[in-house]
């Protein structure tokens, strides 16, 4: 398959993200233990500036709310046996991190393309696929970006992402270690600008 350099791409995928005013989304995340596989969903509501909503639907955790305000911190409960415990914590606390250990309140499409960005400067390197290309178990094409860490004079893959060619924006995302995958995460059924309250995410 040909790729090529995804810088421009990057900033394509950024300045599609930056004009969305709202979004909602349910995303399926696997996360590939050692010893079991971890499945989790949720519903993602977002809003400009960076409002977020997000309902755990199932897994380990299912029942909890995190809720990110203007404020800047993140208020909801635990999920399981522990849904009546709630409280409020910094938008960077473990407490919102998901199973795959990043930031639930960093997964917005904005912040996404805003930290492949910065990888870039970070001595990573990003190639995506010159045309949009079918993928097994998807139903449209759709671009293949794939980044990479240079480590010990070679580049080792950590994410592969698939692009929606008509939004710029990721339906399928892959995390890497040691070569191997690690978690992956799928957005569905994306509704864009479509005049989210504010009271939702109260």
């Amino acid at each position: 398959q040909n790729m090529k350099d995804a810088s421009s791409f990057i900033n394509k995928m950024f300045k599609a993200a930056s004009e969305l005013d709202d979004y909602v989304f349910q995303s399926e995340m696997v996360c590939y233990k050692k010893r079991s596989i971890v499945k989790e969903t949720a519903n993602y509501y977002f809003k400009k500036p960076r409002l977020i909503r997000l309902e755990v639907t199932g897994g380990p955790r299912k029942g909890a709310l995190a809720i990110l305000k203007a404020d800047g911190r993140v208020h909801g409960h635990l999920g399981g046996l522990l849904r009546f415990i709630s409280g409020t914590v910094g938008a960077d606390s473990t407490f919102v991190n998901g199973e795959n250990g990043y930031c639930m309140m960093d997964s917005d499409f904005l912040t996404l393309a805003g930290a492949v960005r910065q990888m870039l400067s970070n001595n990573h390197q990003a190639t995506v696929s010159c045309e949009p290309i079918k993928v097994d178990g998807r139903s449209s094409p759709v671009f293949v970006m794939d980044i990479y860490k240079k480590q010990a004079g070679q580049n080792e893959l950590i994410k592969r992402v698939f692009v929606n060619p008509r939004s710029s924006l990721p339906e399928e995302w892959h995390d890497f270690n040691d070569g191997h995958l690690s978690s992956l995460t799928v957005w569905k059924n994306l509704k864009i600008n479509v005049g989210l309250s504010a009271d939702i995410f109260q």
